[in-house]
């Protein structure tokens, strides 16, 4: 796969409607925000190596697994 950094605000406030058609405001912050950013980026077509800061995207590659079940990508060079 490939990773990279990319920068985007830590709060935010997200305004639409709902199935209903009422408007509703969702606020979010930390990990949430990025991922409802990153979502609406997907809505736009926009990918997240269209928002990656420059000179950061590599490939990685799944390298083994943490004592704690977690995955760890290592950077392939």
């Amino acid at each position: 796969g490939i990773q990279g950094l990319v920068t985007r605000p830590d709060r935010i406030a997200v305004r639409g409607l709902d199935a209903r058609g009422k408007k509703v405001t969702v606020k979010a912050e930390g990990l949430f925000a990025r991922v409802i950013q990153h979502e609406i980026d997907h809505l736009y077509g926009i990918l997240f190596i269209d928002r990656a800061l420059p000179g950061s995207l590599q490939m990685v590659t799944v390298a083994s697994q943490a004592t704690d079940g977690e995955r760890l990508a290592t950077a392939v060079r």
